[in-house]
């Protein structure tokens, strides 16, 4: 998640410069991949704390 935010402000970054140009497409893209990978995220997280408190109990 930390490398698609980082790869995300890079891009933000170079948002008004020459040749750092994207679509609309583009930036959705970006928006529904940030999307995803948070809800992958925290979709794994509670599985491993209901695993993890089912070992522990």
């Amino acid at each position: 998640m930390y490398v698609y935010l980082g790869s995300l402000a890079g891009s933000l970054a170079t948002l008004g410069t020459e040749g750092g140009t994207r679509t609309t497409a583009e930036w959705i893209l970006y928006g529904v991949g940030l999307i995803a990978t948070i809800a992958v995220t925290v979709y794994v997280t509670k599985i491993a704390r209901k695993a993890l408190h089912k070992k522990i109990s």
